[in-house]
């Protein structure tokens, strides 16, 4: 087996793929400025987008200027909501390094704050591929300073939004922007598999994918090398070995598929460096590609073989609040919350302070171990608190990372599994866990956490209709790649913008719950209580109803969890439902998350006669309504429902004893 102190250099093994051909890349003097639109401000704030939310903040001035006649004023004095602008540029190329740098300094009377630049970046599909912040705290004597980020593109990246960003309470004076190539995309791109998990102690096969830039003008395939090494330790490529190229097709110049043959690995994070020999010189790919181990036997003793939460050795449904304070703690307990997204201290004093409050009002406590948004940082940190809080009545899970998925935690997600093998070792019993907001990489993540909680906010205004149904397409996609026993939290959209226009309705916000329950969740929090703009969520139209809404996540919660799954054939595809056998009674949860009236057949598979039924008791559905069950088919039940646009609710029927 190599292990991590006799890690070594091994021969790759190579295949080769006929793909599509491409254009080279010419190498041009560098850096090379790329003009934008407007870059000093000169005629305002043309060619930069303003979001709604933050226009009142934003304004040209006359003084103070860095350059020219004219700078912008992003006012944060007064909402500490993070304020930004944007601007675009477009026809980058895929694997070159790009540089936006602003100046910037505090305006007259501001205090020192922090501000930011950021590339966001994008491909032709409109997918954000990729992002990056450069941050500074400017002083308070108005000096100008640069303010520059530096991010290599992925592949694919055709173009990125640049954003002028405030960070804290001040005002902040923008001016003279400038964006330009300071790297020529490498000659060697590996475009596939970046980060990969495979299990220890055993050997495996991987194959990537490279693309040359320049045509490969050889009469023999490219000789290519790999270098596996443990993540943070520095290769020395004088060690790399040649590998034996062994040719498919051989009609493309341009791509490349390599199989790698990795040996058996003890458990860690691995680096793997690909490389090639051209005019007799080892170079190396433009990025590294990561292999992580996978942790076997990681189920935590605090959850179910079936992924139901324990806590105080009971089963256990959140329903959770994001951006709380203590002050918070006794309105949400009043309105039916039974857990919170804790404080991310790193003082142990005040850490424990919280928790106790949360204890004095029976919350659970998701405790978030990101302070600053850093993991390896934090790991010490991190440690100590499981090793001292550990039995804490308040603690129901440790959380490792919020969304290390997006694009602009690049740089820190792939610090995420090696504290993921840390948090096992030190605390076998609470489950651990990771918010995560992307389809695409729900695989690779559900290795690292034990709760996969995730988000999806489908909710865009408040004057027209909304498409609810990526709540339940997101939830069967994470379970369709998660352990039986893993848990599925969803968080649900509360809203968060002063204007409501992403509040949902109540009937909005009932389907979203039970879209997820349907779908497999065994657990709902809210996103937000608070936001830095001012956000209040109890001075908005929908907390009123929070509590009835709760109270009916509790009261048909129990099945959820403990019930067995009863399928349930509808003849309405817009109608999303599922079945559960519970204490001899048949529990159906339907939601129609349309605007439309609809008539739907409800068929439950695999249950003798059932008896007629009603209801569930909520606030917002009546028990009294009788619900007629059909036997024409032999044994079948057949329920007919004229269910009204967004109408959801939850069906009990007795199962007559054998």
């Amino acid at each position: 087996m190599l292990h991590k102190t006799a890690l070594r250099t091994f021969i790759s093994a190579l295949t080769v793929a006929l793909l599509a051909t491409t254009a080279s890349w010419a190498a041009d003097t560098l850096p090379q400025n790329i003009p934008l639109q407007n870059p000093g401000f000169e005629d305002g704030l043309k060619d930069w987008s303003i979001p709604p939310q933050f226009k009142d903040q934003v304004n040209p001035v006359d003084t103070p200027t860095h350059g020219g006649n004219k700078a912008i004023k992003i006012d944060a004095s007064q909402k500490t909501n993070m304020p930004f602008i944007g601007n675009v540029a477009s026809d980058l190329t895929g694997s070159a390094t790009y540089q936006f740098s602003v100046w910037a300094r505090v305006a007259p009377g501001s205090p020192a704050v922090d501000a930011g630049v950021k590339m966001e970046n994008y491909n032709n599909d409109g997918k954000n591929t990729s992002g990056q912040y450069g941050r500074l705290k400017l002083p308070a004597n108005g000096e100008w300073k640069e303010i520059t980020v530096v991010s290599q593109l992925d592949i694919d990246t055709t173009r990125s939004n640049l954003l002028l960003r405030v960070f804290g309470k001040g005002t902040v004076i923008f001016d003279d922007a400038t964006f330009s190539l300071v790297k020529n995309p490498p000659e060697v791109t590996v475009s596939n598999n970046q980060m990969m998990v495979i299990a220890p102690n055993r050997a495996h096969r991987i194959t990537y994918n490279l693309f040359f830039r320049q045509a490969w003008d050889g009469d023999t395939m490219p000789e290519v090398t790999s270098n596996l090494r443990p993540l943070g330790v520095a290769v020395d490529s004088n060690e790399a070995i040649i590998g034996r190229p062994y040719i498919r097709g051989g009609a493309d110049k341009h791509h490349f598929s390599v199989t790698v043959n990795v040996p058996k690995l003890a458990p860690g994070d691995y680096l793997m460096d690909l490389g090639y020999r051209r005019d007799g010189k080892f170079l190396q790919t433009g990025r590294p590609v990561y292999i992580f181990t996978s942790v076997p036997n990681r189920k935590p003793a605090n959850l179910t073989d079936t992924g139901t939460l324990l806590w105080h050795g009971k089963p256990f449904f959140p329903i959770g609040m994001y951006h709380v304070s203590a002050s918070d703690f006794k309105a949400l307990a009043d309105n039916g919350f039974n857990a919170i997204q804790g404080t991310s201290a790193l003082d142990m004093d005040a850490f424990k302070k919280s928790l106790d409050e949360a204890q004095k009002y029976g919350l659970a406590v998701d405790v978030p171990f990101y302070a600053d948004g850093k993991v390896r940082d934090n790991l010490e940190n991190s440690l100590a608190k499981i090793k001292q809080f550990a039995d804490h009545p308040a603690v129901l899970c440790w959380k490792i990372k919020d969304e290390p998925d997006i694009a602009s935690n690049e740089n820190i997600a792939i610090e995420v599994p090696a504290a993921y093998r840390a948090f096992k070792e030190a605390d076998p019993n609470h489950p651990i866990e990771l918010t995560l907001a992307h389809d695409a990489t729900l695989g690779f993540w559900s290795n690292f956490s034990d709760i996969v909680q995730i988000d999806r906010y489908p909710v865009r205004s408040s004057t027209a209709p909304s498409d609810l149904t990526p709540v339940a397409s997101f939830s069967r996609n994470a379970k369709s790649v998660m352990e039986p026993w893993q848990n599925l939290t969803f968080v649900v959209q509360s809203g968060w913008v002063l204007d409501l226009s992403n509040q949902p309705t109540v009937a909005q916000a009932r389907s979203m719950v039970y879209l997820a329950m349907v779908s497999g969740a065994k657990g709902i929090f809210w996103y937000s209580m608070h936001e830095g703009s001012g956000w209040d969520l109890t001075k908005t139209p929908l907390w009123p109803h929070m509590k009835d809404i709760n109270a009916e996540i509790k009261n048909i919660s129990q099945p959820i969890m403990l019930g067995e799954y009863v399928p349930v054939q509808t003849n309405g595809m817009q109608i999303y439902v599922t079945g559960r056998k519970y204490q001899n009674k048949l529990y159906i949860y339907f939601t129609n998350p349309t605007e439309r009236d609809v008539d739907v057949t409800l068929t439950p598979a695999g249950l003798p006669a059932i008896s007629d039924g009603n209801y569930v008791k909520t606030a917002f559905t009546d028990s009294k309504t009788k619900i007629k069950v059909e036997h024409s088919k032999g044994t079948a039940n057949s329920i007919a429902l004229k269910l009204k646009g967004l109408e959801t609710g939850t069906l009990v029927f007795d199962i007559p004893k054998k």
